[in-house]
């Protein structure tokens, strides 16, 4: 009887106890720190009101409500959301150490064992090891080298473009970009050689597909909730998750890197290197800056391994597939609904053409600044990914606002490239206000498109090649117009990037 009256009294404590510890003091942090917040509930913090409303309309709704800085809580874990350029340039620049750091994805976890170390979620000291040998290699001179591979599938997308008009239908713009960009990044990542616009596949194209498939807000931010709860069983939580969610990813990165491995072994053994002009190549070659050049001069590594140049091609399908997909597929859209301008950028491109008229798609894409424009616009418009996250590895103090160690920092892009405060007309497509007249004055922090400062999208520089040559390549030849089926706005869905729900259809006409 004793036992039982103890068990009685014992067990309502326990419960009091758990529910002190992990769904009453995880969720006073804010408070204590005098940051404004949404009220939260039990387990799941402010995801299910994030949910409710959609991830841009949450962020939207709570920066007019709390102000430019504010906390989230995901789970247990502290969110802050920060919409103020001031504070935006301190953490991007003056204190990125404390923040040069991107999380963890869920996703990502479930195929860490399989995925070799690259550079996009690599922790900030190995980061800043690898990145000085890596950065030369995304130089615009080497760059340079792999244009002909983008031009080979730019050619394959004209002959798609040319059977598209024939038929006088519309077509899903999304998809077809999809094979292009595939083809391209597949070509400049392993040299692979598959017409992916044509048709073809191999077990490589199916490998890369398995793996690319795109993330819901839901499940990330489900995601982020296990492990906020469960961090201590996570691994456990993981191997479940392999099993019952991402066996087709896993195989993805599994093939992936035992093709990359293979390839550098026959590359090594043929002495073939001059042969190859692709990313893979370019970082069997590369080598750490000679000592005192800057960053380079700490760098205790004088090249990559194995592993890690496997690890950086698998990034860089990763970074570059969906966004580049994304994007062409988005301006082709904005071209398409303002003819005036899609207009002003054939005339351009015509007239480029006339004095170079054996310019290389490489040249004529650098060359003409209307067109530079028009895919700067299409970036702020439809940023390839509409919120950036960073870690806070250490605490520290911006701008008066307190940042504690763990906590992670959203940064909501797509808010700051449609404030009024920065942006006259922001709902509007006016490539005019990339022009040096219409940059003059904004502040560089309200346009993010591939981040800023330190960690941004080191494959910057290649995305904007090839949808720069894409775009002179079909635009010489044909013109984008809207049909019936082009739905208008566009709907999309948020994931780890943005991408439109139900696809882009438009019709493809002669010029």
């Amino acid at each position: 009887m004793l036992t039982v009256l103890i068990l009685f009294l014992i067990i309502p404590i326990l419960i009091f106890l758990l529910w002190y510890r992990h769904y009453y003091i995880p969720y006073k942090v804010f408070s204590r720190l005098g940051i404004a917040h949404p009220p939260v509930e039990p387990f799941t913090g402010n995801v299910n009101g994030i949910l409710r409303q959609g991830i841009i309309e949450s962020l939207n709704n709570d920066i007019k409500k709390y102000g430019k800085v504010f906390g989230w809580y995901i789970g247990t874990d502290k969110w802050m959301i920060v919409a103020d350029t001031n504070m935006l340039r301190e953490i991007f620049i003056k204190s990125s150490d404390h923040f040069n750091q991107r999380p963890d994805s869920p996703i990502i976890s479930i195929a860490r064992d399989d995925l070799p170390p690259g550079l996009i979620f690599l922790k900030k000291d190995e980061w800043k090891v690898i990145k000085p040998i890596v950065t030369p290699s995304f130089s615009a001179k080497k760059l340079k080298l792999m244009s002909p591979l983008i031009e080979r599938s730019c050619s394959s997308l004209k002959e798609r473009f040319a059977e598209i008009c024939e038929s006088k239908k519309s077509s899903d713009l999304f998809d077809v970009f999809g094979q292009f960009t595939m083809e391209t990044v597949l070509g400049a990542a392993f040299g692979s050689q598959v017409n992916v616009l044509k048709g073809e596949g191999d077990s490589l194209t199916e490998a890369a597909a398995g793996m690319l498939a795109e993330a819901t807000i839901n499940q990330l931010l489900w995601g982020y909730i296990i492990m906020s709860h469960f961090s201590s069983i996570v691994n456990i939580l993981l191997t479940i998750g392999s099993s019952l969610y991402s066996t087709k990813l896993k195989r993805g990165f599994a093939f992936l890197a035992k093709f990359g491995f293979r390839l550098i072994k026959e590359r090594r053994q043929t002495a073939s290197s001059l042969q190859n002009k692709d990313f893979l190549q370019l970082l069997m070659d590369a080598r750490s800056p000679p000592e005192g050049g800057g960053a380079a001069s700490n760098n205790v590594k004088d090249s990559l391994s194995d592993k890690e140049i496997v690890g950086l091609c698998i990034d860089f399908m990763l970074a570059g597939y969906e966004t580049t997909k994304n994007t062409m597929s988005y301006i082709s859209y904005l071209l398409a609904i303002n003819d005036e301008k899609q207009e002003t950028l054939c005339t351009a491109i015509d007239e480029y053409y006339q004095e170079n008229e054996y310019a290389s798609l490489y040249d004529a894409s650098h060359d003409i600044q209307y067109l530079d424009w028009v895919v700067s616009e299409g970036l702020r418009m439809y940023p390839p990914v509409s919120r950036i996250v960073r870690d806070c590895c250490d605490d520290c103090v911006i701008n008066g606002v307190q940042f504690i160690k763990e906590s992670k920092v959203q940064v909501p892009v797509q808010y700051l490239h449609y404030s009024p405060e920065h942006w006259d007309r922001p709902d509007e497509f006016i490539p005019e206000r990339f022009s040096p007249e219409g940059k003059e004055g904004r502040h560089p922090l309200c346009y993010v498109p591939f981040g800023y400062g330190q960690r941004s999208c080191i494959g910057m520089r290649f995305a904007l090649m090839e949808i720069k040559m894409a775009l002179t390549a079909v635009l010489r030849d044909f013109k984008f117009e809207i049909s019936s089926d082009t739905q208008i706005p566009l709907k999309l869905t948020q994931g780890i990037t943005q991408y439109p729900t139900d696809g882009v259809y438009l019709k493809i006409i002669k010029r």
